[in-house]
């Protein structure tokens, strides 16, 4: 683990150390790693707190917004953490726009802190806009040298950040030189498997991932959802016994049943489902969407809300999908992403009812504002696929054209 920092540029990072790589990696605090004075206690209120926000459930927003109100005056006065507690407070009341920038601000200040650029990209992330943290990694890039402690942690968002801006090359290159002097950076295996999955190298994911398991397998933050880009990967190779045993894997990493960890588990069984060979999963189908019930009220997220809705259409519940739409009402939401939200689940309703025009329709018009609903485009390219299918079942003769261009098995490379 990481135990030192470098620079007076570090801000937060500087507070407590022996932590930073913990975090960074997806990791638990462990025991001898707990907080041993206020400062490092407020640290920990301010990291565990955030991190709960990203589940993107109204709840674990007010839990954050009440912790930020009990931390010590003057620690969050100390002028590395002052701007970061401004803008997790901006973030707990939804004011998102002001979250980001006061996070710049700060990091125009502290380029080197390395746990605020991980803080500001998944404000980004969670809210569809990571492609435009570019500006802010050269800024950070340029003042980061490579013996910097964080540095390989820096490399692993910049390479995340890269692949969904789709420079790919230079994606791959951030990935591999971010595990080359850290190979147990989860997030950094993640970033190379992320790009590989985007340009279509199945057969080296599975190489990669394999011969790296003891690197991933075990972690709590990142494992299910590299195990999902593996399983992927087997599907997409050709390779069907092997992506259902590796996905029997997958649902067997939840530590319990009602773990908020099924979002992967629905966008490879929906793959299946569009290919009409999930049939053996009904029992699984039901499952998951008695489990996605809670996401109807308690979601900030419509990238959640679009996997409740798929859960929902696999089980043939469209009533659910109806309550869904209806409990949609834009709080804690930004209005275009709104907008774009609904329309989505519009279009699962639609499908579910066999209305393929309508579904068709609904996800024309909403397209070029899909990422605005959060996640990845690895994750997003599940809205692609049905499209597809649902022009594939569609009469209307200007979908033919459509179905030239695209088909159920292209790489998400040259999707739109």
């Amino acid at each position: 683990m990481v135990h030192q920092s470098q620079r007076s540029t570090d801000g937060v990072s500087s507070l407590w150390p022996a932590m930073n790589g913990y975090f960074l990696s997806f990791q638990e605090i462990p025991a001898h790693c707990q907080p041993q004075n206020k400062t490092q206690q407020t640290v920990y209120q301010l990291l565990a707190g955030f991190d709960g926000t990203t589940s993107c459930e109204i709840r674990e927003f007010y839990r954050f917004n009440l912790h930020l109100a009990q931390m010590n005056w003057r620690e969050i006065q100390r002028p590395e953490f002052k701007l970061i507690y401004q803008a997790c407070e901006a973030w707990a009341r939804f004011q998102y726009e002001q979250a980001y920038t006061l996070m710049r601000v700060h990091l125009k200040r502290f380029p080197t802190d390395v746990i605020a650029l991980y803080i500001l990209h998944m404000f980004e992330f969670c809210t569809g806009r990571t492609t435009r943290l570019l500006d802010v990694l050269e800024h950070c890039g340029a003042a980061l040298p490579r013996t910097h402690a964080l540095y390989p942690f820096y490399l692993a968002i910049k390479s995340f950040v890269l692949c969904e801006c789709q420079q790919y090359e230079p994606a791959l290159a951030a990935g591999w030189d971010s595990i080359e002097n850290c190979p147990d950076n989860v997030y950094g295996i993640h970033a190379i498997v992320h790009t590989l999955h985007e340009t279509g190298q199945w057969e080296q994911i599975i190489e990669f991932l394999n011969h790296r398991a003891s690197s991933w397998m075990n972690n709590p933050g990142m494992k299910i959802h590299i195990c999902w880009h593996l399983v992927i990967a087997y599907e997409q190779n050709q390779m069907p016994e092997a992506a259902l045993e590796t996905f029997h894997t997958l649902c067997d990493m939840k530590e319990t049943p009602f773990a908020k960890q099924d979002l992967d588990a629905v966008g490879f069984l929906w793959r299946l489902h569009l290919k009409q060979t999930d049939h053996g999963f009904q029992t699984q189908w039901q499952r998951l969407a008695t489990l996605w019930t809670g996401v109807i009220e308690n979601s900030v997220s419509y990238l959640h809300k679009l996997h409740a809705a798929l859960s929902f259409s696999a089980t043939k519940q469209p009533l659910l999908i109806e309550k869904l739409i209806a409990e949609c009402d834009g709080f804690g939401i930004d209005p275009q992403t709104h907008r774009t939200g609904v329309a989505i689940l519009r279009a699962i309703h639609q499908l579910t009812l066999g209305q393929y025009q309508t579904c068709v329709s609904e996800l024309e018009q909403s397209q070029q504002s899909w990422h605005l609903i959060g996640g990845s485009h690895a994750q997003r390219d599940i809205l692609r696929l049905t499209k597809v299918y649902a022009a594939q079942h569609t009469t209307r003769p200007q979908y033919s054209e459509l179905m030239k261009d695209e088909s159920y098995n292209k790489s998400p490379l040259s999707a739109a």
